[in-house]
């Protein structure tokens, strides 16, 4: 607990009680015995009070509408990234990193031999379906970029294409669900003494290949000439909230990587599995240990974790705002219906029926109400714009979600006038006229 902010906390709450209780304290010291004895001014203090109360629903109103506007919003741009397809599947795969030195791996020789025992030893692991490993993995805040060259175009200079790139083994887009749209993956065969391949996704092929098909034709990247051999489905690397990018993918038999992550798809319960892949890796070599452990779920849970604390903590606070607002407008006609027992009982004497009583402060309460509504209003679009950095599948004045907070507000005001307007409407014209 910060003690700067609880002490802020506790000063403003007692600030707030103090301002609460002046009104009435004035009021008790400028107490006039004579005028109260002769009855005072009724209908002057009755229209003065009327009208404080009037101001007291309308101002709780037009505060209380910004904040539960900014809760639906927030909470309809969750609800959207939750429903993001991220174009891979988070469910049942296990992520680690995994570091080959120099110092114990000097030779690129040596270091694919160390990650062929530990994909051996892996796939041997009961719950383990299948194992692959990646230079990047998705929302982990590492991601690197290089430059490649069109053939076909030439060398453009400062122009040529830069995109974000990996290294990945055979097996990784199966792991993660992603589809193959054209051509092949990487197989076993494309190994370091073969013709250097890459796989491009779909986001790639889009932007710099058109309608063509990029399959066979071939690019210059990492001081090599390249063939595209096929294209895969784009994922969402970086942020949940941005559109997939373009995506370079080169075979790690090829361009072998010190630092993978490894993937492992399972059946059987992440902790197990983790605990089985600690032992077996230290079998392998104890000086090497797993870092980064992980789910694919966990990591895309993270990626939306700041747009789930703001839905949840604006949603706290409308729905707090909501209660205040129901509580302190059923006070404030409380107090008001109170005042108006000797009209009432007059009306009621006069003949007016106990469900028109009821009605009449109940359309005079959200009356005034929707008048604090159209003050809110404003404030709530004024939010909303600035709340726009932050909302995904939403509209920063979504008139829908604007109009429900409007009338969600104007329903609680009608219902906290309800109960003090049918009190009153039942209470005997005669005792009421009586106790004035």
């Amino acid at each position: 607990v910060d003690v700067g902010v609880l002490v802020v906390g506790a000063a403003a709450t007692v600030l707030a009680g103090v301002l609460a209780g002046i009104p009435a304290a004035r009021r008790a010291i400028a107490v006039d015995l004579t005028r109260d004895l002769r009855g005072g001014d009724r209908s002057g203090s009755a229209r003065g009070q009327h009208r404080i109360a009037g101001a007291l629903i309308a101002s709780q109103v037009a505060l209380s509408l910004p904040l539960l506007f900014s809760a639906a919003l927030l909470l309809r741009t969750f609800q959207a990234l939750s429903g993001t397809d991220p174009g891979f599947q988070t469910a049942g795969v296990v992520t680690f990193a995994v570091d080959a030195s120099r110092a114990r791996y000097p030779a690129a020789r040596e270091v694919e031999n160390y990650f062929a025992a530990v994909d051996r030893a892996l796939r041997a692991l009961p719950g383990v379906v299948d194992v692959a490993t990646t230079s990047e993995l998705p929302y982990n805040g590492n991601s690197s970029s290089d430059v490649f060259l069109i053939k076909e175009r030439g060398d453009q200079g400062v122009n040529n294409p830069q995109v974000r790139t990996s290294t990945v083994s055979p097996g990784y887009w199966k792991i993660l669900g992603v589809p193959v749209l054209a051509g092949r993956t990487f197989g076993l065969n494309d190994g370091g003494d073969t013709p250097r391949v890459v796989v491009i996704n779909e986001a790639l092929a889009k932007r710099y290949y058109g309608g063509e098909d990029p399959v066979g034709h071939h690019i210059r990247f990492n001081n090599q000439d390249c063939e595209i051999i096929g294209v895969v489905g784009s994922m969402r690397m970086s942020n949940v909230t941005e559109p997939p990018q373009p995506e370079l993918y080169a075979p790690s038999t090829q361009i072998p990587q010190r630092v993978r992550y490894l993937l492992l798809k399972v059946s059987a319960p992440p902790p197990q599995v983790i605990t089985q892949a600690q032992r077996v890796l230290r079998d392998i070599d104890p000086t090497v240990a797993l870092t980064e452990i992980s789910t694919m779920a966990e990591l895309f849970a993270a990626a939306v974790a700041p747009q789930r604390f703001r839905a949840t903590l604006v949603s706290g606070l409308g729905v707090l705002a909501l209660l205040l607002s129901a509580l302190g407008i059923y006070g404030v006609v409380a107090h008001a219906v109170s005042r108006q027992t000797r009209e009432i009982g007059i009306r009621m004497a006069l003949g007016e029926e106990q469900g028109r009583a009821t009605q009449r402060v109940i359309l005079s309460t959200v009356g005034t109400a929707a008048g604090g509504a159209i003050a809110g209003v404003g404030i709530a679009l004024a939010l909303g714009r600035w709340l726009s950095r932050f909302l995904v599948g939403v509209e920063a004045q979504d008139p829908a979600m604007l109009s429900a907070s409007v009338a969600l507000l104007l329903m609680v005001a009608a219902a906290a006038a309800y109960f003090p307007a049918r009190r009153a409407s039942h209470a005997d014209p005669l005792v009421a006229l009586r106790s004035e």
